[in-house]
């Protein structure tokens, strides 16, 4: 017989990383600085803060790394690029940001479920 006892999925949101793990267990899974580097196509030249929110809005034209994925040795910095903290001081600041995120962590090696039929928990701050 099967054991009916599903872990919930347990998501901890902060403004320096993000922790997921499964409930029960004694430590998270995933411990991940809460960074996104966005790098811009070359012919995009963004400056200031005006320019740094259409580069969130444009998403999909953008190579995203994440977490340790942005300071890599690997990781060609330009100016081009734009580093952005989707959570800050508690508050979720960029929400297309976060969700591209939240689709990483998903899909991240060390986490090893099936994400659609996982119950899942949330905690933010306070």
């Amino acid at each position: 017989m099967e054991d009916p006892f599903v872990p919930s999925l347990v998501i901890d949101v902060g403004s320096h990383s993000f922790k997921v793990g499964l409930g029960g267990e004694d430590i998270p899974r995933i411990v991940i600085p809460s960074q996104v580097l966005l790098q811009h196509n070359v012919t995009q030249k963004f400056v200031g803060a005006a320019e740094h929110s259409a580069a969130i809005q444009q998403l999909g034209e953008h190579k995203l790394m994440f977490g340790n994925e942005c300071w890599s040795e690997s990781t060609q910095h330009n100016l081009y690029s734009s580093l952005v903290c989707p959570v800050q001081n508690g508050t979720v600041k960029h929400f297309e940001v976060m969700e591209k995120y939240f689709e990483y962590i998903f899909e991240h090696p060390k986490l090893d479920i099936q994400v659609e039929s996982q119950p899942g928990f949330y905690c933010r701050a306070v």
